[in-house]
């Protein structure tokens, strides 16, 4: 008969121990900081990506493109333009942050991929046109020269 209340004893810790343990996973699962990155489901964005965005996209080979530009920049509109159809039409490898500043009378056109890092300012099409084709990872449509 001595046995029983040890064998009670030894059971009341056995079912103590699991709720602690069911508790501090559960609390772990909902103090731990997510690792998973979100990426924009849209190639084209109006908003700068943040550090850990850009290094996603570059551990999947794309080439992340930064276009800031002055609000009364009149020949920003044309490179804007080139920019957006050549991300649309670079075989989902590129992303465009389209940045208006007021800040800056001068366009700044940054360009970055596994193959390097590009900025130009003031750029014109042909320029910008030869950059992104020379970083992209696979040379796309665009970068054909007719």
């Amino acid at each position: 008969m001595a046995k029983k209340p040890m064998s009670k004893t030894v059971a009341l810790m056995f079912v103590l121990l699991m709720m602690v343990g069911t508790i501090g996973m559960l609390v772990d699962a909902f103090l731990k900081p997510s690792d998973e990155v979100e990426i924009p489901q849209n190639r084209i964005i109006k908003y700068k990506l943040t550090e850990s965005q850009i290094k996603e996209l570059l551990k999947n080979y794309q080439t992340v493109v930064e276009y800031e530009y002055s609000s009364g920049c009149l020949e920003c509109g044309t490179l804007l333009t080139s920019l957006e159809q050549w991300t649309m039409g670079s075989d989902n490898q590129m992303y465009l942050q389209e940045i208006q500043s007021d800040t800056s009378s001068s366009s700044k056109l940054t360009i970055v991929s596994l193959r390097g890092q590009k900025t130009l300012y003031d750029s014109n099409q042909d320029d910008a046109r030869n950059v992104i084709c020379d970083l992209l990872i696979s040379r796309s449509l665009f970068c054909v020269e007719v």
